[in-house]
């Protein structure tokens, strides 16, 4: 591109690109800028902008899929994400195209997202001879693999997971990496997965982080306890990292996540508890109530201290949580309603109203 521009410096050139692998220091001439997210304010606007581009000669089908997709988000926890990713956005229509719900909890849009990814219609050579539970193997896997490695090669990535898939399967090497490369030609096409090319070398990213976080939780899901210790305990604790972790407590490995979580294996106390409270509230099958009650206490303890800014935050956590388990909440926060701190006192005044009524205005 530099020698593009020297060659010819009365053109003008536009590079669209995602960050990812973006360096500025080699174009560090040019003028760059950022496209910044969607604003929020103007989500039922985008949103409406690509029904109405979908529908636009059916004003009837139009109203149920707004109305439809407007009731999902409402009732989505994972609402603010969506609106302000076009890609996730776009994807949350077309589940409303097809009477899909999002889930309530980010665990079930992603789930469905994958199944909408996977199930879509494609014109492109597809490899469909590779057995359903391998094709999710091996991209759970490569997920994981990229979380632990989110610089590797192509080739290092490649041999990686097919080495596990040898192990896996017991099949001879070869055997296994000609199976990888089908499942990554199969994701590939299914537009879950693309190759970067940069200088002489080339990698593997998901479409959108998010979803390589989802894919690696679902491994991380099938483990037991040992295994995932294993897995997990070398880790630095990125944010890509924990949100893999809650992705796993949410898919099926809550308490051993939560024991992660609570024990020396997480060093950071803020963020353990942060999302500990978030598996609570999302996982199909929450921690036990020894575990709940653990993080449900430390949390009021957080909404009776000094720090105002500090409680109201945890506050917000637990009034989530008390749409499950308004008693077990409660039992803590009762004693604190006629507390000298007004942020306390509104608060637990709160729980005790949506423990009595169920809802909270």
């Amino acid at each position: 591109m530099r020698k593009l521009g020297s060659n010819f410096p009365s053109i003008r050139v536009i590079i669209t690109t995602r960050p990812v692998g973006y360096q500025t220091t080699l174009l560090k001439k040019w003028r760059h800028y950022e496209i910044l997210p969607l604003e929020e304010q103007q989500a039922q606007n985008n949103i409406e902008l690509l029904i109405c581009n979908l529908y636009k000669s059916d004003q009837e089908k139009l109203e149920k899929k707004r109305k439809f997709l407007k009731s999902e988000l409402e009732k989505s926890k994972y609402s603010k994400a969506i609106i302000r990713s076009p890609l996730l956005m776009g994807l949350t229509v077309s589940l409303a195209t097809q009477k899909i719900s999002l889930g309530k909890t980010k665990v079930e849009l992603y789930k469905n997202l994958f199944e909408l990814i996977e199930g879509s219609p494609s014109n492109r050579q597809i490899d469909a001879d590779i057995p359903p539970a391998v094709q999710d193997y091996f991209i759970s896997y490569l997920g994981w693999q990229l979380i632990k490695h989110p610089t590797a090669s192509l080739a290092v990535i490649l041999e990686n997971v097919s080495t596990q898939i040898k192990s896996e399967l017991d099949y001879p090497k070869l055997k296994a990496r000609s199976i990888c490369d089908g499942c990554a030609n199969y994701w590939e096409e299914r537009g879950m997965i693309e190759k970067i090319h940069y200088s002489k070398g080339s990698l593997y990213t998901f479409i959108h982080k998010t979803f390589m976080e989802y894919a690696a939780g679902r491994y991380l899901a099938s483990l037991s306890e040992d295994l995932l210790l294993e897995e997990i305990s070398s880790l630095d604790y990125r944010p890509s990292v924990e949100e893999v972790l809650i992705f796993a407590g949410s898919l099926g490995v809550t308490d051993s996540i939560a024991n992660i979580l609570l024990n020396k294996h997480y060093e950071n106390k803020n963020k353990s508890l942060d999302m500990l409270l978030e598996i609570t509230v999302s996982a199909a099958h929450p921690p036990s109530k020894k575990i709940r009650d653990a993080a449900f206490q430390e949390a009021v303890n957080r909404v009776i201290s000094l720090d105002k800014k500090d409680a109201y935050e945890y506050a917000s956590k637990l009034v989530i949580a008390c749409d499950n388990f308004p008693l077990e909440i409660t039992k803590y926060t009762d004693q604190h309603i006629n507390s000298n701190q007004y942020w306390t006192k509104l608060s637990c005044i709160t729980f005790s109203l949506i423990a009595e009524t169920g809802v909270v205005s």
